[in-house]
């Protein structure tokens, strides 16, 4: 019998719960059938709806706030774009928040909404953490960190995947070896905040490119620890294709994944069961 300071624990999150039905029924086809365990649900997204109705369906699954502030539709009306709908284009957001034209009480009211939203349809969130990883960004950590505390949620996400796993693709690595340097210098803030992370994020540089290869080297690497995996499958329509979603799909569905994590004594847990 394993000590318990000698477990692999993995996370397994689905993001972008609730952007669109395709995603949705790709999520729930990697709980149902794969090792997805946990999800990210968008409070903004067009098909929040039926993610409720689905979460509700499956309690076994975990579900956290995805928090967005450049996808989807404002929950609140502080943050809109000239339409008056939707939000700012992403690159014109962080144009504005860095020159302080959009300013932190203005992100905390989204993702309050947000939070409440996902909430007053009852459910119940087992962590926080953000689309693109916009809660990484400094002065927005600290909103989060505070709705955090507010709404007694236990984890967020540290987005800080291992440099030798960032470099292992390299077109890519530039991008989120930096995020993983601004996570390691927010560690010991969220710390004092008494909240619970993984220690490190993986599938980070194959965001919506996680093939069944690349999936099992990241499961033979995995360090003792509790360690998240994010991903996004989904289905393909004649609207919606997205061939790089369903590759993610047919990966977390394998048998020979999930003969892999037995094997190996990985242990599939929620972000609700990080100790």
């Amino acid at each position: 019998m394993r000590r318990q300071e000698d477990i692999k624990r993995l996370v397994v999150n689905a993001d972008d719960f609730g952007l669109d039905c395709a995603i949705n029924q790709g999520i729930i086809q990697a709980y149902e059938s794969g090792i997805v365990r946990s999800v990210s649900l968008m409070s903004c997204g067009v098909a929040f709806e039926e993610a409720v109705q689905l979460a509700r369906r499956y309690p076994g699954l975990g579900v956290g706030v995805h928090l967005s502030l450049n996808e989807g539709d404002p929950v609140a009306a502080s943050l809109l774009g000239k339409d008056e709908r939707h939000f700012l284009f992403f690159f014109r957001f962080l144009l504005k928040f860095f020159s302080r034209e959009i300013n932190s009480a203005q992100i905390y009211l989204e993702f309050e909404a947000q939070i409440n939203k996902f909430i007053e349809a009852g459910l119940r969130p087992t962590h926080l953490d953000g689309h693109k990883h916009i809660h990484m960004l400094p002065g927005i950590l600290d909103v989060v960190l505070e709705l955090a505390r507010k709404f007694k949620i236990p984890s967020i996400r540290l987005s800080r995947e291992p440099w030798l796993v960032s470099l292992k693709t390299s077109h890519r690595a530039l991008k989120f070896l930096i995020l993983s340097m601004i996570a390691n210098i927010h560690l010991s803030k969220i710390r004092k905040h008494l909240i619970k992370i993984p220690d490190y994020c993986y599938g980070l540089t194959q965001s919506c490119r996680l093939n069944e290869e690349y999936l099992a080297w990241i499961l033979k690497s995995l360090p003792v620890g509790t360690n998240e995996l994010i991903c996004h499958p989904g289905l393909s329509t004649l609207d919606l294709p997205n061939k790089n979603k369903e590759v993610e799909l047919i990966a977390l569905k394998s048998p020979l994944i999930k003969e892999l994590i037995e094997d190996l004594g990985i242990q599939l847990i929620r972000y609700d069961e990080i100790r």
